[in-house]
Parts: C-alpha cells; structure tokens; sequence
C-alpha cells in the first residue's frame, strides 16, 4: 500500500498510519490545498466498483453524524477515498469507558439520527455493515458513521449468506451494497 510521506495528487500529503484493514490502509492526510487534516483510505483498483458504487449512493449526504466524502482519486494500482477527518474514539474505545447512562442514549440517538437520514424514502441507502470501527465520537461528543455502503471486510460481505434462520432471505445478492430492498432492511 501507499507509504507516510507520499503525496496524493499534488495534494494529499499522507502523515500517519491510522489503521491497516483487510481491504485498505487508512492514514491521517493533510489536504496541502485547503489546509486541513483529512482521512484518505488506500484501497487495491481492484475494488473500484464497490467504492465508486458507495460514492454514488453517498456522495451528496450531508449530516452532523455522517462522515463527510471529499475526493476520489484512482491510480493504476490504488484509489484513494479522501475524507473528512475525525479526532476522537471508536466504539470499541467507547464501550471500555464507563458511560452515564445519557451518554449511553446520547449515543443512541446520534446513531440513529444518522441511520434515519440514509434510510429516508428520498435516499434509500442502509449501512450494511456497521461495525465499531465505523462509528466515532469526536472530541466534542458528537458521533460520526462512516462507511455507509461500504462493507469493511470485501471478502465476507460479498460471500456472505442469502438465506438466515427459517429461510428467510437476508439479502439479495444482485442488488447493489447500500441499497434497501424488501429482503435487505
């Protein structure tokens, strides 16, 4: 994957490594542009059509809760998913502290704010795979999704089971990742 160091399009400068995924590098970047600390996820080209997919169906969000998108960039071997930076825990971090219990429904309502959002009649986009490593709270207790339409792990999200207990569908294997369906809700 990509290195610290490297610049990204005359533009994204990439300070540190966050975190090492299955599927991406994730680094703490610096847009030399607009002066501002960003996310820039390093993915294999070979995932192009899951992530160009996610942006379509993502792009235009705009919500306190919902980790904003800023650029995409595609490379020969890579793609970089520039994003908005967020300094603070993730939820794995978060269930290690001792939380009131208003923060704990503070959180509750945050994530459902941003779930409601997507999910609207005009937007129609699910999560899909919402892990603790997609929710953060910033510094000032706002919690932030990210990876809406984006499943963490490629591999198991593309495999994973048409029928679940009682042979229900739970999902439809033909229809796009993000999308709601009446067997995917």
């Amino acid at each position: 994957m990509a290195e610290t160091g490297r610049m990204i399009s005359r533009r994204y400068l990439l300070q540190r490594l966050l975190k090492q995924g299955q599927a991406c590098a994730v680094y703490q970047g610096f847009d030399q542009v607009l002066q501002r600390s960003v996310t820039v996820k390093v993915a294999p080209a070979e995932h192009m059509t899951v992530y160009r997919a996610a942006l379509r169906a993502t792009s235009q969000f705009s919500h306190q809760n919902i980790i904003g998108i800023y650029d995409l960039i595609v490379e020969p071997e890579y793609l970089y998913l520039v994003q908005e930076y967020v300094d603070g825990d993730d939820f794995a971090t978060l269930l290690q502290a001792q939380l009131t219990p208003y923060e704990v429904v503070d959180i509750g309502v945050q994530l459902c704010q941003a779930l409601l959002y997507a999910g609207s009649s005009s937007r129609k986009v699910c999560h899909g795979d919402l892990t603790p490593s997609s929710i953060l709270r910033d510094r000032r207790k706002t919690v932030r999704i990210n990876n809406f339409a984006l499943p963490s792990d490629l591999h198991y999200f593309a495999g994973w089971s048409v029928l679940g207990g009682d042979n229900i569908a739970v999902s439809d294997r033909n229809l796009p990742w993000g999308q709601i369906s009446e067997a995917r809700s």
